[in-house]
C-alpha cells in the first residue's frame, strides 16, 4: 500500500472514530461547495483584476463599490475557513476537510 493511501486510510479511520465519538457527521451539500469555490474565485480575483474592472466600468467610483462587494465576499470566504479550521482540527487544509466530509 502506497504512503498517500495508508495516510488516507488513517484520516478516514480518524474521521470515523471522531464521529463514533460525539455521534455526529458532517456533510458539506451542494450550496455549500459552490460558496466554496465561487468565494474562492472571487476572493483570489479581487487582487488580480483591479485594472481590468476600472476599464470595464469606466468609473472609479463603481469600481470601488465592485471592489467593496467582492470583498465583502471574500470575507464571508475567510469567516467559513476559519469555522472549518476550528471545526476540523486535522493539518491539510482544503485536502483535510473535503476528505472529512467524505466528498
Amino acid at each position: 500500500m502506497s504512503c498517500l493511501a495508508r495516510c488516507l486510510t488513517s484520516v478516514v479511520a480518524m474521521t470515523e472514530d471522531a464521529a463514533a465519538k460525539t455521534g455526529r457527521t458532517e456533510k458539506m451539500g451542494l450550496l455549500g461547495a459552490v460558496s466554496y469555490i465561487i468565494g474562492n474565485i472571487v476572493g483570489s480575483g479581487i487582487f488580480i483584476t483591479p485594472a481590468t474592472i476600472v476599464s470595464l466600468v469606466s468609473s472609479v467610483g463603481l469600481s470601488l463599490v465592485v471592489w467593496m462587494l467582492s470583498a465583502f465576499i471574500a470575507t464571508l470566504g475567510a469567516f467559513c475557513y476559519v469555522e472549518l479550521g476550528t471545526s476540523i482540527r486535522k493539518s491539510g487544509a482544503d485536502f483535510a476537510y473535503l476528505c472529512y466530509v467524505k466528498w
